[in-house]
């Protein structure tokens, strides 16, 4: 079995091995969170009519096999609903030969109990799914810049002072894999942001302002890397922070918020084509002169909504979610003492379990992980790497 894991934003990364052996499933089907925690998981019927559950890891593995029943043989075809009768658990729907549409009602831990039919005359259906979302809803825009490499694992995009724009891929496990080039003579006070799948082709996209506030939009690439720039604006040099990647408005679009120098936020509303919405910069919010950094941290919260996450000039770190419908929610405080780093960043989900991280680079230039737990909050530091003090810019 392969798995073609989505980028995030719409296409796919290249397919990796994931299982032996299915050939002996007689049927395969999923994309529902079964046993209720939050992950997509598969289910199996051999030959012998013996129906299990493959928890997914949320990794691209899988947990403890778990026997939902034998006597399956009889059912032509069986598939998961979600909750299909409102108490909470997921169920099964199963047609069975002579027609009848038979639910199996979800009990926990990846059990079902039957619970008779609930319909008639079904052989006449060639094939039967269920069409929902494994865990409630569209999922927010990752935060950071995704699989840019088309090496599996988070990136990140560095700028050094002498000017040389790099990749860095990571490994999906929390580490470095190879380092590459992507552009040489630039200004190293150059801004880079992630715009996420900004032309909606299904490929992760660069923003680059230059030294002279040109606004360089790069367009990824099905092998990896970007497609030679594009100029799609003038004036951006004056912004503050530019963050990019997120959708704002609930369009399912990527869009691009700024900070100016007297602390407003303005949005810049994509066109999922490459460029801009007509009208301009809108104001959203103000008061960003506390700010030191910004950046699109994906759902750190575990809500199914984007969040920005700030350093303030006082060093505390907050978190300010989004509600994807245009506004923002409560913001909170997620840390103190940010101000010992001379940078702070999300590459999004960087460790592989899931969960959008942190990372930050310390005046001797170290760097540290800190690993997200999807629910807001932090775990202890990991350091990941040395030597970023050569870096001007790290997106």
């Amino acid at each position: 079995m392969f798995l073609r894991a989505g980028n995030g934003f719409g296409g796919f990364q290249a397919p990796a091995r994931v299982g032996s052996g299915w050939h002996k499933m007689s049927q395969v089907s999923g994309g529902f969170d079964m046993n209720g925690d939050g992950r997509p998981d598969l289910m199996g019927r051999d030959a012998a009519g013996n129906l299990s559950l493959f928890p997914g890891d949320g990794r691209g593995g899988w947990g403890a096999k778990i026997a939902m029943g034998h006597g399956w043989t009889p059912m032509t075809s069986i598939f998961g609903v979600g909750d299909f009768d409102g108490d909470g658990k997921a169920d099964l729907l199963a047609h069975a030969a002579d027609g009848k549409l038979v639910l199996y009602r979800g009990i926990g831990g990846g059990r079902v109990t039957g619970a008779g039919a609930v319909g008639s005359g079904w052989a006449v259906m060639a094939g039967k799914s269920a069409v929902g979302s494994a865990v409630g809803g569209p999922r927010p825009f990752p935060g950071g810049f995704g699989n840019i490499d088309a090496v599996p694992g988070n990136d990140v995009v560095a700028v050094s002072t002498a000017g040389e724009a790099f990749i860095y891929g990571g490994n999906g496990v929390g580490k470095w894999g190879t380092r590459s080039t992507i552009a040489t003579g630039w200004n190293a006070e150059d801004k880079v942001l992630s715009l996420g799948d900004f032309n909606n082709d299904g490929y992760p996209d660069l923003g680059r302002i230059d030294d002279t506030g040109a606004f360089l939009f790069y367009a990824g690439t099905a092998g990896g890397g970007f497609a030679a720039p594009v100029q799609i604006g003038h004036g951006w040099g004056a912004f503050t922070r530019l963050i990019g990647g997120i959708d704002y408005d609930g369009d399912r679009l990527t869009d691009v918020v700024v900070t100016t120098t007297d602390g407003l936020m303005l949005l810049y509303r994509g066109n999922g084509r490459g460029g801009w919405m007509p009208g301009g910069g809108t104001q959203i919010s103000h008061g960003w002169t506390i700010t030191t950094d910004v950046f699109n941290a994906g759902d750190f919260d575990g809500d199914g909504r984007a969040d920005l996450i700030a350093r303030l000039t006082d060093g505390t770190l907050r978190m300010y979610p989004l509600t994807g419908m245009g506004s923002f929610g409560v913001a909170s405080q997620i840390g103190h003492g940010w101000d010992i780093f001379e940078s702070v960043l999300s590459p999004g989900d960087f460790d592989g379990d899931g969960k959008s991280d942190v990372l930050a680079v310390d005046a001797d230039g170290s760097m540290y992980l800190y690993p997200g737990t999807g629910s807001g909050k932090m775990l202890a530091r990991v350091k990941v790497g040395s030597g970023w003090t050569s870096m001007a810019t790290i997106g």
